[in-house]
Formats: C-alpha cells, sequence, structure tokens
C-alpha cells in the first residue's frame, strides 16, 4: 500500500520539476516571436530576452519582454511593443500600447494606453483612455477620462482634472487646445477653448470659456460666454454674467454685478458703474477665438 501511495507522489514530483526548469532555465533564454503590431506608428525590430513563467508570452514575465500577456516586471523598459495585462517597471515604463494597469516608480512614456496609467513623477502618452496619474508632471496630446498630476499638460482632454495646474501641450502651438470637462486646479488653467466648469485657485486664462469659471483672484479671457466669479474679472468679450470686486469688459453682453462694472461699449456716461452694468444689445458674430469677425461687403 505504501508503495502505491508514492507512484503518483513521483509522477507529480518529476512533472514539477519538468514544468520548473522549462519556465526556469529555457525562458531564460526566451526570444519574443509575435507579429510586429500594426496599431502603432512606430515598428520595433528587436529580440527582447526575460523570464517567462508561463506559456508563450502569457502568465508571469520578469524582464525586458517585447510583447506580454498577463503580469509583467521590468527595472528599465526598453523597445517595448504591447503590453495586455498589468506592467509594472521600477524606473522606466515605455510600452507602445498599454491595456490594463501600467506602473512606474519614476517615468512613464507610451504611444497609446487604456486602463490605468500611474507614474511616480512624470507620465507622458499620446492618447490615454482611463485614469492617468502623475506625482509631477503630466503630459498627452488626448486625455480621455481623469488626469490627476501637479501639472498636465494636454492638447485635448475630455473628462475631469484634479491637480495643481492645466495648460496647452508644446503642440498646441499649431491646434488649439481644448478642455471638455471640469478642471479642479490648485494653481489655475489656461487652455485655448474651455468647454464646462474651470475652477481655478490662483486664476484661470482661458482664450474661450464657455460654461463656469471661478477663481480666489482673477479670471481673464478673451471670450466667455456663461458665468465667471472672481475678484477681478477681465475679458475681452463677455457674454453672461460676471460677479466680482472689478469686473471689465470690452465687450458686454450680458450682466456685470460688484463694487466696479466697466463695460468699454456702453455709452460713455454708463460705461462705469457701481454695483450693476449690463448691456443687452446682440453680440456680433464672432469667431471660436472670439475675434470680431468682419462681414464682406461685397456680399448681401
Amino acid at each position: 500500500m505504501q508503495g502505491y501511495r508514492l507512484i503518483p507522489i513521483k509522477k507529480l514530483l518529476i512533472f514539477l520539476l519538468l514544468f520548473a526548469s522549462n519556465c526556469l532555465l529555457a525562458q531564460t533564454q526566451y526570444y519574443d516571436n509575435y507579429p510586429e503590431d500594426s496599431t502603432v506608428k512606430k515598428k520595433r525590430e528587436v529580440t527582447n530576452k526575460y523570464i517567462n513563467l508561463g506559456i508563450a508570452g502569457y502568465g508571469l514575465g520578469i524582464g525586458n519582454s517585447k510583447y506580454y500577456n498577463g503580469i509583467r516586471i521590468n527595472a528599465i523598459d526598453k523597445k517595448v511593443n504591447r503590453v495586455n495585462g498589468i506592467n509594472f517597471s521600477l524606473i522606466y515604463a515605455e510600452p507602445l500600447v498599454m491595456n490594463g494597469i501600467n506602473i512606474s516608480i519614476l517615468t512613464s512614456s507610451t504611444e497609446v494606453s487604456n486602463g490605468i496609467n500611474l507614474a511616480g513623477l512624470i507620465n507622458k502618452t499620446n492618447k490615454h483612455n482611463g485614469i492617468l496619474i502623475a506625482g509631477l508632471y503630466g503630459g498627452t496630446e488626448q486625455l480621455n477620462g481623469l488626469g490627476i498630476a501637479l501639472y498636465q499638460f494636454t492638447n485635448q482632454m475630455n473628462g475631469i482634472f484634479i491637480g495643481g495646474g492645466l495648460g496647452p501641450s508644446y503642440a498646441s502651438k499649431v491646434n488649439k487646445a481644448m478642455m471638455n470637462g471640469v478642471a479642479l486646479s490648485g494653481i489655475g488653467n489656461a487652455m485655448s477653448i474651455f468647454n464646462g466648469a474651470s475652477v481655478g485657485l490662483f486664476g484661470n486664462y482661458n482664450s474661450v470659456m464657455n460654461g463656469l469659471e471661478l477663481s480666489l483672484i482673477i479670471n481673464e479671457n478673451k471670450k466667455l460666454r456663461g458665468l465667471q466669479i472672481a475678484p477681478y474679472n477681465n475679458d475681452s468679450l463677455h457674454i453672461g454674467i460676471s460677479i466680482g470686486g472689478l469686473n471689465i469688459a470690452k465687450q458686454l453682453y450680458g450682466f456685470q454685478f460688484g463694487l466696479i462694472n466697466i463695460a468699454k461699449n456702453n455709452p460713455r456716461l454708463f460705461r462705469v458703474l457701481p454695483i450693476f452694468n449690463c448691456q443687452f444689445r446682440r453680440p456680433k458674430q464672432t469667431d471660436n477665438m472670439g475675434i470680431m469677425v468682419q462681414k464682406n461687403p461685397l456680399t448681401p
């Protein structure tokens, strides 16, 4: 009976030893042989080595794998194409396409990420869908979801931002930086076009603001359509309601409530008024940046 019971145990031990040797020894020299990723612009032709505790790129991977599905752990990523699952990098994470949870102690740089992307210092991605968190600096061309960072720079954001400040990315010199949603900033917000609610502790400097704008110090815009509240409000074109200590509008079409209210397009006697000022004339046609559009005299 004792011999009969030992036979299955021996077979199990032999199987485990063979499996472990295959994972730990053979897969130490495991090479990526997946086809190139066609969903991103960049192509990375490189053979990466890593330890695979699984089967053919599935399971737990330790090292610089080029493609992986499951849990991937590495110190410094180099020429990584796609990770599906959880990616953890000690110093630098850079998968071109990341689907799942991406965590880097220091910095992260991805082309496309979907899910949760977290970096201790700097977190950059071309396009992110989900939650993006950076301890210091977050840089995106397009962010859809929730962004949390000390400073967030983006060309387009759709969702909610919470942090120190929100501003345009470098590419916004050519393309107008747009925010659609809510920004809660401890310092301030400065976007080309803001649609939603802009809340900046020290100030909001949006070129075009459509919605609600709140600050403890200053709101300044080229064009505002909506409601703004701050001790000092200064707009080139204001369509809506302004509430503050000093309200200034080069062109006012709406109401001002404050200690001093200045509407420069009012008749001379009514340009500067205490408590309340208004203008009910229909505003002239403007473009998206609040610049007056001159009508072609040759057209009817």
